[in-house]
């Protein structure tokens, strides 16, 4: 059994604001505060020491994003940042961290130019990327990629016994079945994940409602617990678990 698992304060930005998605469909965007700099300021308030945040303008691919939000961010707040969000390019990378993200979350890319990823892995170190992986629940997961539209031939250990060997240390895994959805964490997954890489910072993400998840991921041994939509409604609590 792990100590209490820590929670990491998930923002997700659209327009400029602070919006939510149910299992990633833009069509499901509600929009919870109109300045995610203010939720970012009272998480950190509350004694969060990392933030979550998801570029969803980037994600989209369509030219937008969020950086000069993200940038201010990192220049206000006594705050570390892990920012991801339809990240294809090493400038993008370079952009957000010279925008103060002390880490990068990769998705899509790890699966679909898994040679590119590994050799900024290399080059930036496991300190500075966030491996995120998006599966379906079953005992062998199935990544999903471009925003868990396109199903892979690739099970999430593949996919890890892939990266581990090279140094990955942070993985965030979602099961894309809870996200959003308020039904729990899929426990059972997480359990199985520190398990058999008992060297990952595992960050749990999708289904985490209150404190009995929280008790139920820190039995599991799971180190860490993403929340976005259970902190904005209120279910849950910084005070429930360990901020991180």
């Amino acid at each position: 059994m792990t100590d209490t698992t820590r929670i990491i304060p998930a923002i997700d930005l659209k327009d400029g604001r602070c919006v939510r998605l149910e299992q990633g469909r833009f069509d499901t965007s509600k929009v919870y505060r109109d300045d995610p700099l203010a939720v970012a300021r009272a998480y950190v308030d509350d004694g969060a020491t990392l933030l979550h945040l998801v570029d969803l303008d980037a994600a989209q691919g369509e030219g937008r994003h969020n950086t000069h939000l993200i940038e201010r961010m990192a220049a206000q707040l006594d705050v570390a940042l892990q920012v991801g969000g339809g990240i294809r390019e090493r400038s993008q990378v370079d952009a957000l961290r010279s925008a103060g993200a002390a880490r990068v979350v990769i998705g899509s890319l790890a699966i679909r130019n898994a040679d590119l990823v590994k050799q900024w892995l290399e080059d930036l170190g496991a300190a500075a990327i966030v491996l995120a992986l998006d599966v379906t629940s079953g005992a062998d997961p199935m990544v999903q990629i471009h925003g868990w539209q396109t199903p892979t031939e690739t099970t999430l250990w593949q996919a890890l016994d892939d990266y581990v060997p090279l140094g990955l240390r942070h993985l965030l895994c979602t099961d894309i079945s809870r996200d959003g959805m308020r039904s729990g964490p899929s426990v059972e997954l997480y359990a199985e994940v520190m398990r058999r890489f008992t060297q990952l910072r595992l960050q749990a993400s999708g289904g985490v409602r209150d404190r009995t998840d929280l008790a139920a991921l820190s039995a599991a041994g799971v180190p860490f617990a993403i929340s976005g939509r259970g902190l904005l409604e209120g279910t849950l609590s910084l005070k429930d678990g360990a901020p991180c």
